[in-house]
């Protein structure tokens, strides 16, 4: 009788300890979808940003030495998430770019 029990307790108890570590998985694959998705989504923003400052910059044909140290900053937070490509030659380009004071002033 305490065999039958003990084997009784001991399915029961590998069950459920065999659902709560299903569950956990399930859970740790959902968050990982998220942090990816929202990596991709900050990604896709930061990309965006510097493309939209890119196209400011070369319309007004300079820009200032807190606008560089911005876009260099995005750039560096968007390699970190695996962008590439065109953006690594728009930085570039941007290196060209004449940098302004404020008051208009070459530094």
């Amino acid at each position: 009788m305490i065999k039958f029990i003990l084997e009784y307790w001991l399915q029961i108890l590998f069950s459920i300890i065999i659902a709560v570590i299903m569950f956990m998985y399930r859970k740790i694959i959902s968050y990982k979808n998220k942090i990816e998705s929202t990596e991709n989504g900050v990604k896709v923003l930061l990309k965006a940003k510097i493309i939209e400052h890119y196209n400011r910059v070369i319309d007004n044909g300079y820009l200032t030495l807190h606008e560089k140290q911005a876009m260099l900053e995005m750039y560096e937070e968007y390699k970190k998430l695996g962008g590439n490509g065109i953006i690594k030659d728009l930085m570039k380009e941007l290196n060209e770019v004449e940098i302004k004071s404020y008051k208009g002033m070459n530094k």
